[in-house]
């Protein structure tokens, strides 16, 4: 709110004007100077600053007093400072707040003093305008009270440390972070919370770098604590020059330890992640060149058995072929070993002691390795029995002790065998496991494992090795290796289990294999044994299979049998002319995996069409793989690619027993003659 305008006065003059030699200072100072008569208090003269600062003209001034004007914002400010002046004579420095003629108020320092002139009392009256130094001051204060509000409750450590290394100051944050209690810390050298052995490189790094003024304003760096505590920090750096002219560096410290350890288990589980995909990769890519390579097989096993059937013994032919079926028969190993790489292995599950395996191999493990390489064993007592093919479980064993033993070469080492049990989380089950196919397999159940482990004593190996270990045909020694790991991760992942590896370069290698325990499930009733061979056979058998080969394989092997024979191409074909011979077909062999219709569709039209017909169902892929959407339905028999005259007529003779081909009936494999 504006002032009133002041009433009009007479104008008091001093009987004497000012002397010249004051009167320049008088209307250049840029302090506010005026003169007011003691007696009345009304203003007798004012310089042009006074003027300027106030928004008042002079003939407003002149011959009005400081209360017509209300010119302090106080009243009894006035009051005390003419109380001093008359008790004192002279007043310095009385701060007052002062209206302007525009009703802001502004901050002043007075000083005055009374002096005779011409016979009069005068107060000479000298204003030093600090209102923009006590709004600086005021801003001032709210920063510090901001900032002292920010370092106190930020959760990044800071510190204040001046050129010496010493450090002036800290919050608690910092104090948090180093594990130390502020008096532990302020006052000290900044190096006082590291290893004493690096303390003074510290401090005099710290020292040179200041005095270069080259400490660096950010940074990621791994500090490590008097207590063994490892943290991972970001340090900002900047130089602030205090009051009193002291130069000091702020450093502000953020723990990023949790974070960069979420980072590198991220990264991690991509790289486990698109490990697995390459293995799943390779695994589709092996079960598919199996499953083909077997139907092939089939063709060259089954015919080269119908031909040793025939010929005498003494037949000159005869070595030949015994030496084709032995040739083709390898062969057939190595397919099943690319099944086992691919997860869908032939495997014979049976309850299984793994402490008995290993003693089994006992022997035969200390005639295959080095005379330098001792064997250790650690098996644990009383284990529970797991569940497995033991041929299958036993190539593990051989392959990891084998490759453990090689690891060692040619100088004196040691590898252990252990056993044991070991209860573990989903968690713990899908972490470094390359057994598991993220978005193929369903996770591993938590609950106790029975494991086999094998530690060595070798060179170790580095990350790109174990990246690439269990690829097909890897091997750090020699070329023509085989399939090696590879078919170790097959029956691992074939049997629900999981591989756990730990190696470092210098330092040995661990890998352990976990087992699920077997569940305790009622015994099933033994499957029916068939009669001795020669055993003949009767009827029409429906042979449906997409392999030219495999077709006219099967169709001599039943007709040697005496069994009349339909062969159809694929699925339609199959269902036309069973449709068109129902009544007479006593049997159906069905393959599996076939373009158009496959066979479980085939085998459901089948069981619309007639659900008492035997089927037994054939491919390449191992008996769990193939028949896992068949449980239940009553299959009459499994047949494993390739196979032979005595196994085809194995399977259907058990198929032609009665109740074989009924819904309620077992799928699983009978036993050979």
């Amino acid at each position: 709110m504006n002032s009133p305008a002041p009433t009009p006065q007479t104008r008091p003059v001093p009987p004497d004007p000012i002397p010249d030699k004051y009167a320049v200072l008088f209307r250049n100072s840029p302090d506010l100077i005026t003169l007011t008569s003691l007696a009345d208090g009304r203003f007798v003269e004012a310089n042009q600053s006074v003027l300027e600062v106030t928004g008042y003209r002079h003939d407003e001034i002149i011959g009005r007093t400081p209360a017509e004007l209300r010119l302090y914002e106080h009243p009894g400010d006035r009051e005390r400072y003419v109380a001093q002046l008359r008790h004192h004579g002279r007043v310095l420095n009385l701060e007052a707040n002062f209206r302007m003629k525009s009703g802001e108020i502004r901050t002043g320092l007075l000083s005055g003093e009374i002096i005779q002139w011409a016979g009069g009392d005068y107060i000479l009256g000298v204003v030093r305008d600090i209102t923009e130094r006590r709004r600086a001051e005021q801003a001032l204060r709210e920063s510090e009270t901001q900032l002292r509000l920010v370092w106190e409750s930020s959760l990044d450590g800071m510190r204040l440390t001046d050129a010496h290394g010493i450090v002036r100051r800290v919050n608690e944050a910092y104090c948090r972070l180093m594990d130390q209690p502020r008096g532990a810390l302020e006052g000290q050298p900044m190096s006082a919370p590291y290893p004493e052995a690096l303390q003074a490189q510290i401090l005099e790094k710290h020292r040179q770098r200041f005095r270069a003024r080259n400490i660096p304003p950010h940074l990621e760096r791994t500090i490590v604590l008097g207590n063994g505590k490892q943290l991972q920090v970001e340090l900002s750096n900047a130089y602030l020059t205090l009051p009193g002219q002291t130069e000091m560096v702020l450093s502000v410290f953020r723990d990023v330890t949790e974070r960069r350890r979420a980072e590198l288990e991220r990264i991690q589980l991509e790289r486990q992640v698109q490990h697995a995909q390459k293995l799943e990769s390779l695994g589709v890519l092996a079960g598919g060149i199996a499953h083909d390579f077997n139907n092939l097989l089939t063709a060259i096993i089954g015919n080269a058995s119908l031909a040793l059937l025939d010929l005498s013994p003494y037949a000159p032919a005869h070595q030949a072929l015994f030496e084709i079926n032995t040739a083709a028969q390898r062969a057939a190993d190595l397919a099943r070993q690319m099944l086992a790489y691919s997860g869908r292995g032939h495997f014979r599950i049976q309850e299984l002691q793994l402490n008995e395996l290993v003693r089994e191999l006992g022997h035969l493990l200390s005639a295959a390795v080095s005379k330098k390489v001792h064997l250790r064993y650690e098996l644990a007592g009383a284990l529970p029995p797991l569940e497995g093919d033991a041929t299958q479980v036993r190539q593990v064993i051989m392959n990891l002790i084998t490759n453990a033993a090689e690891a060692i070469g040619d100088q004196p080492g040691v590898v252990v065998i252990a056993t044991g049990t070991q209860p573990s989380t989903a968690a713990d089950l899908a972490r470094h496991n390359p057994a598991f196919r993220p978005g193929s397999d369903s996770p591993l159940p938590p609950g106790p494992y029975v494991f086999f482990q094998v530690s060595d004593t070798g060179s170790g190996m580095d990350r790109r090795t174990q990246e690439r270990m269990f690829d097909p045909f890897f091997t750090t020694k020699f070329t023509g290796r085989g399939l090696g790991l590879a078919a170790v991760l097959g029956i691992v992942r074939g049997h629900r289990g999981a591989l756990k590896l730990d190696s470092e370069l210098g330092k040995g290698t661990t890998l352990r294999v976990l087992f699920p325990i077997r569940q305790q499930t009622p015994a099933p009733a033994p499957a029916p044994h068939p009669s001795p061979a020669p055993w003949r056979g009767q009827g029409l058998v429906l042979v449906v299979d997409d392999e030219p080969a495999v077709r006219a394989l099967a169709q001599r092997m039943l007709e040697r049998l005496g069994f009349a024979v339909l062969t159809a191409a694929d699925g339609p074909s199959g269902l036309e002319a069973f449709r068109a011979h129902a009544a007479r077909i006593v049997c159906v062999l069905l393959d599996k995996t076939m373009p158009t219709q496959d066979g479980e569709a085939v085998f459901a039209e089948l069981r619309r069409l007639r659900a008492e017909v035997p089927v037994v169902l054939c491919s390449g892929y191992s008996e769990q793989e193939a028949t896992r959407r068949f449980a239940g339905l009553g299959l009459a028999g499994f047949l494993q690619k390739p196979y032979t005259h005595d196994e085809l007529a194995a399977r259907i003779q058990t198929a032609l027993q009665p109740g074989a081909g009924s819904p309620s009936s077992s799928a699983g494999p009978p036993t050979p003659p």
